[in-house]
């Protein structure tokens, strides 16, 4: 994460005699880096997603959403930040969400509605007039992230590609890290059950073997108990009486 940091201070360096927008852009770049750097990985799922999609908005004046894809290409969660609900849903949509997914991994770069079958640019056009961008994230895109263009003059110029870009590095990072806690802590959950399951086993063990201990004493001394009871009508005679029977 730290590298990633150090790269984004000397981009702002390079912009500062840029145009403001450029500016404010890395400006926000930065902070979204800081932010999720110190982001715990403790946090739940849904919060550093709800960030990452707050970030990815502030950084491009776009509303934007984080998707994350289970094993199959489909939808697994999912958080926005600007847009309304029903554009969101019919894009996330079964029959267009796996297809869109499909493309993404194939070319390996950001998608644009440039990059889709006429069937598919026409549907998105008519929620995202002013263009859509989907951005993956992460090894073989377990994330993506969607871009809405709010305005007919378009705010994802080149410029914006390329910071959205290096905040998807940021976005993969941090949610990386929480899936590895989220894991670590299934894990060691699972190991004090585990535990709890042993000390049970050996306790109940123990009161078996205990019981038994019990049993077997009381069986030899009750055998013992006999013994004498029946030599006792000998040891009351002495050893003459004894000699006499």
């Amino acid at each position: 994460m730290m590298w990633v940091i150090k790269r984004l201070l000397a981009r702002l360096r390079l912009v500062r005699a840029s145009s403001s927008a450029s500016v404010e852009r890395n400006e926000a770049l930065i902070d979204a880096a800081l932010a999720l750097a110190n982001d715990s990985a403790e946090d739940e799922l849904e919060a550093v997603m709800q960030q990452v999609a707050r970030r990815a908005a502030a950084i491009t004046g776009a509303a934007a959403a984080l998707a994350l894809i289970d094993g199959e290409g489909q939808l697994e969660r999912f958080a926005a930040e600007g847009a309304d609900r029903c554009t969101w849903e019919t894009i996330t949509s079964a029959d267009l969400f796996g297809p869109l997914v499909a493309r993404l991994r194939v070319l390996g770069r950001p998608l644009g509605l440039e990059d889709l079958d006429d069937t598919s640019a026409r549907t998105l056009a008519a929620l995202a007039p002013h263009g859509l961008l989907m951005v993956p994230v992460g090894t073989g895109v377990s994330a993506v992230l969607l871009l809405v263009e709010p305005v007919a003059e378009g705010v994802l110029d080149d410029d914006a590609l390329a910071a959205v870009g290096m905040f998807a590095m940021l976005a993969a990072t941090a949610l990386e890290n929480v899936r590895k806690f989220r894991t670590l802590r299934e894990t060691c959950g699972e190991l004090r059950h585990f535990a709890v399951e042993v000390i049970e086993r050996r306790d109940e063990q123990l009161r078996h073997t205990a019981q038994a201990i019990h049993e077997g004493i009381g069986q030899r001394l009750a055998a013992a108990n006999a013994q004498l009871q029946a030599l006792e009508p000998l040891l009351e005679g002495g050893p003459d009486a004894a000699r006499e029977r």
